[in-house]
């Protein structure tokens, strides 16, 4: 998955009777993109 910004991710949230779920995954989604970002900041210097 290529990186997204936040942003990005909240407007191509559909609203439906399924948006908590929607929400859930998107957020997983941008997570798991960006984990090895994420990690990189606690194991700098």
């Amino acid at each position: 998955m290529e990186r997204q910004d936040v942003s990005a991710v909240l407007n191509s949230i559909e609203v439906n009777e399924n948006w908590e779920r929607e929400i859930l995954r998107k957020i997983i989604n941008y997570i798991e993109a960006n984990m090895f970002d994420f990690i990189e900041c606690f194991e700098g210097d």
